[in-house]
């Protein structure tokens, strides 16, 4: 198995996302904290497969050939949510489960509670032909988690326990 790590920042270009209360964009968010895991991953020897790495729409089938032309071995697509407080892994089936308990455990044990694993029949996550999980980090609805998430030190802190997880 390669060590490719895929990273599927949400959204991007005219596709946005959730937008907060105080007009801040899914899509922007999300890519600086792909960007920052991305550094982190390669600081730990990783290589690493973006899907996207500026504010360009990528359909999920491009997103798809992508990841799988690269033999990632293993995909973390970053999202925020519009409803569900707290963190949110979406799997679609076992050969996901244990990836995203292994992140759950270790978000859990850097203080990120309240999280929670949901098989869902996604595109991204069916056809990916690695363990794949998508990552809804927050809801975008909360001017708190707002207003916290847009900050470099909050999203690098979230990017830095995620390529933490991903290197034990």
């Amino acid at each position: 198995m390669s060590n490719i790590i895929g990273i599927d920042p949400g959204h991007g270009g005219k596709d946005y996302g959730s937008i907060g209360p105080r007009g801040n964009k899914e899509k922007d968010i999300v890519l600086s904290m792909g960007l920052y895991l991305a550094e982190f991953l390669k600081k730990k020897k990783f290589n690493v497969c973006l899907t996207r790495s500026n504010d360009t729409l990528v359909t999920i089938p491009e997103r798809l050939k992508i990841i799988n032309k690269n033999s990632v071995s293993l995909l973390l697509s970053i999202h925020l949510s519009e409803q569900n407080e707290g963190i949110t892994l979406y799997i679609f089936n076992s050969q996901s489960e244990s990836l995203a308990n292994f992140i759950l455990e270790h978000m859990e044990k850097e203080g990120y509670f309240n999280g929670r694993i949901r098989t869902i029949n996604r595109t991204i996550l069916r056809e990916s032909k690695a363990p794949s999980v998508v990552i809804e980090l927050g809801s975008m609805r909360s001017v708190i988690f707002e207003k916290e998430i847009i900050k470099e030190e909050k999203q690098k802190e979230i990017a830095q326990v995620l390529a933490d997880a991903i290197e034990e």
